[in-house]
């Protein structure tokens, strides 16, 4: 599909979607999470309710 066409469809720039194309086969930035951090991720959605339930005024 031509860029136009992509620039169409997803109202993006042009310039913007060449530097997707340039770095679409470089390796992605990866992290380790501790167990601590995992933990801490998994409950956040229930801790974040939890905070606006408390804040309801």
């Amino acid at each position: 599909m031509a860029t136009s066409s992509f620039n169409t469809v997803f109202k993006m720039p042009k310039k913007a979607l060449r530097e997707i194309a340039k770095n679409i086969d470089k390796p992605v930035v990866r992290f380790k999470l501790s167990e601590k951090d995992k933990e801490s991720l998994a409950t956040s959605g229930e801790r974040f309710q939890k905070w606006l339930d408390s804040n309801k005024s």
